[in-house]
């Protein structure tokens, strides 16, 4: 079976996911899986290799995509590949053979987003002022 058929089909995200998870949930859950369909679609389950699936984590990293989703990608290509073991289409989830994408958290830097709010207020309340467009609230 190509995993496109299996991840896609009701025999999957229908059947199995849709009353274990909240709406929001598996609407998360339907969009991870087109990352996979489109990268690993057309590969056979049982021909599914470990580099394979770790050179997608990789691309996808590269393409852009925080290291949180490919996380979150991982979490759903390994429950999917699960159910493959458990309903006898292969003999072994390739996922468990890969390391899990780390979490990389990025730098917050609220100080200075609040920084740039006040300059922006500051230089608008000086246009104003300055224009007469609200010289009646300040004289």
């Amino acid at each position: 079976m190509i995993l496109r058929f299996f991840v896609s089909s009701s025999l999957f995200a229908e059947n199995v996911h849709k009353d274990n998870l909240r709406i929001s949930s598996y609407v998360k859950y339907k969009k991870l899986i087109k990352y996979v369909v489109a990268e690993l679609g057309d590969v056979w389950l049982q021909k599914l290799t470990p580099e394979q699936v770790r050179k997608f984590y990789t691309k996808k990293c590269k393409d852009g995509l925080s290291s949180k989703t490919v996380h979150d990608i991982h979490g759903v290509l390994h429950e999917a590949l699960k159910n493959t073991v458990r309903w006898g289409y292969v003999a072994r989830n390739v996922c468990d053979l890969v390391d899990r994408p780390m979490i990389v958290s990025r730098e917050v830097t609220p100080l200075s987003s609040l920084r740039n709010c006040l300059k922006k207020l500051v230089y608008l309340t000086c246009i104003s002022m300055t224009s007469g467009i609200m010289q009646q609230r300040y004289f």
